[in-house]
């Protein structure tokens, strides 16, 4: 592989190009080249910093859903100067979905956080980023599994908030000490609600 490197200098629309090709052969030619121009005018020397293109390191992040059907996430950003990550793609899907063709997804070129809505409740997703420089996408980062918060019912007893979650209290098992403590349950929210109509 070659690179060609190309100085190009304007002084009253007069251009000099100055050029240098490099072969790529390994490692050792990835560095600082100094280009030097001179003529009667003067001198003018410039640096040029030559990189071995590479992708960034898949990014790292967390999930949270504070509300229900929405989840939060918050990624690390990568600082390189030579190569700075220019966007990431956040990828979601819902865990029973069988592969991520046909995820859903969303490019975040500016902050470290964004927030996904709309959601099913109770439900389980699959997270997933990749970074992308100049090169290329990184590798996708693991998955990350996290379920959305389901609705809660509150009722207000005595001018006090109590709050329950059908979804739990539906979801006890039918085993002896759970079924019977559903059914307490059920049955003293009957009475409060029954009470109050």
């Amino acid at each position: 592989m070659n690179v060609i490197i190309k100085f190009i200098y304007g002084v009253k629309r007069i251009q000099i190009v100055s050029g240098k090709e490099v072969k790529i052969k390994d490692a050792s030619v990835f560095g600082d080249y100094h280009c030097v121009v001179s003529n009667s005018m003067g001198k003018v020397k410039r640096k040029i910093t030559l990189v071995e293109g590479v992708v960034p390191a898949p990014p790292e992040f967390t999930v949270w859903s504070d509300e229900p059907g929405i989840l939060i996430i918050k990624f690390e950003t990568v600082s390189n100067a030579l190569l700075p990550v220019l966007e990431y793609r956040i990828e979601w899907k819902l865990t029973t979905d069988s592969d991520w063709h046909q995820a859903r997804y969303h490019q975040a070129s500016e902050g470290n956080e964004f927030v996904i809505h709309g959601l099913s409740f109770e439900s389980d997703y699959s997270i997933r980023i990749a970074a992308r420089n100049i090169v290329g996408y990184s590798n996708y980062s693991e998955e990350i599994v996290q379920r959305t918060k389901g609705l809660i019912a509150e009722t207000v007893v005595d001018g006090s908030s109590v709050s329950s979650s059908f979804s739990s209290a539906l979801s006890c098992t039918l085993q002896a000490d759970s079924f019977q403590h559903c059914v307490a349950f059920l049955v003293l929210y009957v009475i409060i609600i029954s009470e109050y109509r």
